[in-house]
């Protein structure tokens, strides 16, 4: 994948995370996700993505993995959804 081609595909992410679609921001973000593994952004929103869809488990163990990554606040609020 292209940087230009994972550029748009987040601005898309974005726009669907923005909108409450968390289906498809989550799709999305996977697909970054799998060809950019190491982006706190992208698993920080899949993050939220999993959680608003009730997969909480999946949300933690994902946490586990970047939070030492992750300001100490958004640690927090990732903790609380």
């Amino acid at each position: 994948m292209t940087n230009e081609e994972a550029k748009e595909l987040y601005i898309e992410a974005v726009k669907a995370f923005e909108a409450k679609d968390f289906e498809k921001s989550l799709s999305v973000f996977d697909q970054l996700d799998t060809a950019r593994p190491n982006s706190r952004h992208v698993t920080y929103h899949r993050i939220v993505c999993m959680a608003h869809l009730g997969r909480k488990h999946e949300a933690r163990t994902d946490l586990e993995k970047i939070e030492s990554k992750l300001e100490p606040e958004k640690v927090g609020e990732l903790k609380r959804l």
